[in-house]
């Protein structure tokens, strides 16, 4: 008979949900635009925002050295419809705003 460890259970779990891309640099997440904050100095910062809002489920965020005029801008979306390339943005999802060692 064969039975698992509740130790190998919780390592199955851990590695199916672990956030390899975390954050994703260089892409913006589609989607309708439902928060904007000005001025924020990191995506870690952007990130835990998003997670302190019920209803943000991604975030995009450009850093201050962005080729563009939106640097320091983080962005939250409630309903994300996919990711695309784009330079100048760092995004992630509501759990995402410190790296995964």
């Amino acid at each position: 008979m064969f039975t698992q460890s509740p130790i190998l259970v919780f390592l199955a779990f851990f590695v199916m949900n672990s956030r390899m891309d975390c954050p994703d640099y260089l892409t913006h997440i589609g989607g309708s635009i439902d928060v904007t904050i000005g001025n924020i100095g990191s995506w870690e910062e952007c990130g835990l925002l998003c997670a302190t809002d019920p209803g943000c489920r991604s975030w995009v965020w450009a850093p201050q050295n962005a080729a563009h005029n939106n640097a320091g801008l983080c962005k939250f979306l409630y309903n994300p419809t996919g990711k695309m390339y784009n330079e100048g943005w760092i995004s992630g999802d509501e759990h995402c705003y410190t790296h995964c060692e």
